[in-house]
């Protein structure tokens, strides 16, 4: 009978062990909470150099990439669009005659 408890002991500590290391994190570890990291996708500061320019396909793309967004999207006055949030999109705000003058991300 002490050999069956010790292989139930022996059981339930590779059944333990199995259970801690499925919730144990895993990649690579920085040291950094995860509330730390900067979150992925856009920044319209690096973008405002824009505000002033006339709307035009490749100002939205220049514009794009240097928000480091994933989309970008003109909204003009009056204009219908989604409230929706994407983090990694760049709104670039235009005025009734088509020039940027306001940038952000959302």
């Amino acid at each position: 009978m002490p050999a069956v408890r010790v292989l139930a002991v022996l059981l339930l500590t590779v059944l333990a062990a199995a259970c801690d290391q499925a919730a144990a994190p895993t990649g690579p570890s920085t040291g950094e909470s995860e509330a730390a990291l900067p979150e992925a996708g856009c920044d319209a500061e690096r973008a405002q150099w824009g505000i002033g320019e006339t709307a035009s396909e490749e100002l939205l793309e220049r514009l794009r990439f240097d928000a480091g967004a994933d989309l970008a999207r003109y909204l003009r006055p009056g204009q219908a669009v989604t409230l929706e949030y994407h983090h990694a999109r760049l709104n670039a705000e235009l005025d009734e005659e088509g020039v940027v003058v306001a940038l952000r991300c959302g």
